[in-house]
């Protein structure tokens, strides 16, 4: 009975993980277009704010 109440807590985990991971990468597609108009020192800016996130979740 544990294991049953601790494998639906992983599998809602998992889950949020997952629909995270779909979120962030969805934002990064849609911020791809706007770094196109920027100049070099914004790009960057824009790319770690769009980044670390979605790597923070890929690792975790």
């Amino acid at each position: 009975m544990a294991y049953s109440r601790y494998l639906d807590e992983f599998e809602r985990e998992l889950s949020n993980a997952i629909n995270e991971l779909i979120t962030r990468t969805k934002q990064l597609s849609a911020w791809s277009k706007v770094l196109v108009g920027l100049d070099l020192h914004q790009g960057f800016e824009l790319v770690h704010e769009t980044i670390a996130p979605l790597a923070t979740t890929a690792l975790n």
